[in-house]
């Protein structure tokens, strides 16, 4: 996998005056937050959905659809699937992300993989919008997760139960696959954004749309 440009250096900035952030966002004068400007220079100005004492500086780019921010940057409240204005509280989404090559230490043991993907994963904490009609469809999907999950339960409770040989195997079977159906639904349709990509100071993130990222500056290489 590519590991794409190095963003420009970005450094996080202390901003001078408390500002009023959108309701749900973090803080910016907690972690040295930097709000991005869609469509502006990446200079520090007046932000227009802020205070008036608000100051900006950018932190985010487009990368061929790929958005990537500074892990202290916010993005603007906006729909990050639709561009629309976002509505209710942004959501907080707690990402990590390993090097692709981890992946092939499953075949020397799961334990193995996992103590190895747990000392070299990155992580990072960050808050995007939706809009009611995105916010709308991943709750839909959540629903239909959990309703498969419950499902596979039922299965092997039903297993546990039914007398015979043939018939519980069947049910356990079902439910076996009900999990993984689950599961992967979960991870693959109802997740929001995916890392493309962490490292100590910025993140890459999928999932976006194309008009979204398209707003922000772009990074070549």
């Amino acid at each position: 996998m590519s590991q794409g440009p190095v963003p420009p250096r970005y450094p996080p900035q202390q901003p001078q005056f408390p500002q009023q952030q959108p309701q749900g966002y973090p803080q910016a004068g907690d972690q040295g937050s930097l709000i991005s400007v869609p469509g502006q220079a990446e200079v520090v100005q007046p932000v227009s959905y802020f205070t008036p004492t608000g100051v900006g500086g950018g932190g985010v780019w487009n990368y061929g659809g790929i958005l990537v921010m500074h892990k202290q940057a916010q993005l603007p409240p906006q729909c990050i699937k639709c561009c629309a204005p976002a509505e209710g509280k942004p959501l907080k989404r707690k990402l990590t992300w390993h090097p692709g090559w981890v992946y092939l230490l499953i075949l020397p043991g799961l334990l193995f993989y996992a103590i190895v993907a747990m000392s070299i994963q990155e992580k990072a904490t960050i808050y995007v919008g939706l809009c009611g009609k995105h916010r709308s469809r991943r709750r839909m999907h959540l629903w239909i997760a959990w309703l498969i999950f419950f499902a596979s339960i039922a299965f092997f409770f039903i297993a546990a139960n039914v007398p015979g040989r043939e018939m519980p195997a069947y049910y356990a079977l079902c439910g076996t696959l009900g999990l993984l159906i689950s599961a992967t639904y979960a991870l693959v349709i109802a997740r929001l954004v995916t890392p493309h990509k962490i490292d100590p100071q910025y993140v890459w993130l999928n999932g976006v749309s194309r008009e979204f990222a398209g707003q922000f500056p772009a990074m070549t290489q």
